[in-house]
């Protein structure tokens, strides 16, 4: 569960902290996915694949229903998605033992 714990910090920061530190919303909507996949890679090139990261990711972002509706369902399907996508893309980094 430790190497989980980075990764969780990162998902909080991307969700809770990006959208405040930026004034246009396009940016990110486009910056989200693309550093979700960034984090995935990199757990998938560390520790190989994990479907409890892409569940961990959806934790973080179930929140911001509350914020933003139940539209974000959506978007929370996507996150979903591209950290699976990112967690397999990082599978072809990871060394063999």
């Amino acid at each position: 569960m430790k190497k989980y714990i980075p990764f969780i910090i990162a998902f909080l920061l991307i969700f809770y902290i990006l959208p405040f530190a930026s004034a246009s919303d396009i940016i990110v909507l486009a910056l989200i996915p693309a550093l979700l996949l960034i984090a995935a890679v990199v757990f998938g090139g560390l520790f190989g694949f994990s479907l409890l990261l892409a569940i961990i990711c959806i934790v973080c972002a179930l929140p911001l229903i509350l914020t933003f509706g139940l539209i974000f369902f959506v978007y929370i399907i996507m996150y979903f998605v591209v950290t699976i996508i990112g967690n397999l893309l990082g599978l072809l980094f990871r060394k063999k033992a």
